[in-house]
Order: structure tokens, then C-alpha cells, then sequence
């Protein structure tokens, strides 16, 4: 499953993809119209279980909104040692490169649920928080969030107060 890979554009609802963007809870410091606008440069890629996700190193900060399903994303240390690992569900919304600062870790990212993925390509993200500047701080309050829901003194939390916690 690369970014190359994506369902054909005639069969994408824009306007649904529109109105799914909205839910996000990263996105909703957008506007409607550059929501709107960011759709029609939404990538939309389906997952089969099983599937991995794959990226060029050299690829650039593409984000991941997941739509549907669920995927596991694991992160190894240099001896191949599994140190790290989450899982990211309906509404989540990740970045495998930006999460360590610019620094590219390998991680494995494998559909655990059948879904879809919306795909935003790093010139369309650059684009967004040009037009958005707060999406910049809601993109890192999000993974902040998924590091704290982690943790198990703070599992009785709901999923906003964890997000307040993280700014």
C-alpha cells in the first residue's frame, strides 16, 4: 500500500470526503470553504487487512487521516526490537516522519480492519497550515494525546480531556 495507490477519483464523493473531513478533531480549526478545498486534494486509499503502509524515505510528511478501519503502527530500534507500538482508529490522524521532529524512524504500519485512508500529500499539508495557521498546533496536539491515552493512570480519561491534557 503506497501513496500511489489510491481509489479511482471518479468514484471519490468529494463532498462526502468534504463532510468527513469536518470530523477530525485535528481539522476542525479549519474553515468550511478550506475544507472544501483540501477535499479536492485529498488522496483516498483503501485497506485490506494485512495491507502495510509504505513510504519513500525521501517522501516528505505526508499525514494519514483514517476514515475507516484500523491499522497498527510499530516502531523498532536498531536491532529489529519492537519498542513502541499503537494503534490508530476511526478519526485518528498520523504522520510517520513529523512524530520525531523531522527525523525519520522506521515504522511499520499494518491494517488491522479493512478501511480507508485519507491521504494529504506534504505540499496540500504545507498548503493547509498556510491557509490555517493553528492546524500546525491541533496536528501536535494529536499524537501528544495518543502518547497519553497510553498510559494507564490516565485510562479513565475521555478522549477530550486527554486532548486538553496535550496542549
Amino acid at each position: 500500500m503506497t501513496p500511489g495507490e489510491m481509489q479511482d477519483a471518479e468514484q471519490v464523493d468529494r463532498g462526502d470526503v468534504a463532510t468527513k473531513l469536518n470530523s477530525f478533531a485535528a481539522l476542525k480549526v479549519m474553515s468550511p470553504t478550506d475544507l472544501n478545498l483540501l477535499a479536492d486534494k485529498i488522496i483516498v486509499r483503501p485497506f485490506k487487512v494485512g495491507d502495510r503502509l509504505q513510504e519513500a524515505q525521501s517522501s516528505g510528511d505526508f499525514l494519514y487521516l483514517v476514515e475507516s478501519g484500523a491499522l497498527r503502527e510499530t516502531g523498532k530500534d536498531s536491532a529489529g526490537t519492537v519498542w513502541w507500538e499503537r494503534t490508530h482508529n476511526v478519526g485518528a490522524a498520523f504522520s510517520r516522519q513529523a512524530t520525531y521532529d523531522g527525523l525519520f524512524e522506521e515504522t511499520e504500519v499494518i491494517a488491522l480492519q479493512e478501511g480507508r485512508l485519507f491521504v494529504i500529500a506534504p505540499s496540500d499539508l504545507s498548503w493547509a497550515m498556510g491557509r490555517q495557521p493553528a492546524l500546525r498546533q491541533a496536528l501536535i496536539r494529536e499524537p501528544i494525546a495518543v502518547r497519553l491515552r497510553a498510559m494507564p493512570m490516565l485510562a479513565p480519561l475521555n478522549d477530550s480531556q486527554v486532548r486538553r491534557l496535550a496542549t
